[in-house]
């Protein structure tokens, strides 16, 4: 038995999103950042946001629940963070 998708999962998208967004704006303002790079960012984030809620929707109307997916880029990312030590 699956439980239901919770009802705020699409409120939820949208905050990260925009907080996301603004932690990046931030990032920019801090350490500055050529325009090209921060338009190919931001792009990546409409991209990720576009793709979240299509899901969403998709399975909105077919009455499941999202797949969940192991992201294999985020967690090579995230281990070579962790061995440089920042």
């Amino acid at each position: 038995m699956t439980t239901p998708k919770p009802k705020n999962t699409t409120h939820i998208i949208k905050e990260t999103f925009y907080d996301m967004t603004l932690y990046m704006q931030a990032l920019f303002l801090l350490y500055g950042i050529s325009e090209i790079l921060a338009d190919d960012i931001i792009q990546c984030l409409e991209d990720g946001y576009g793709k979240a809620i299509k899901t969403l929707k998709k399975c909105d109307a077919e009455g499941e629940r999202p797949k969940t997916k192991a992201n294999m880029a985020v967690a090579r990312f995230l281990k070579k963070l962790k061995q440089e030590r920042i």
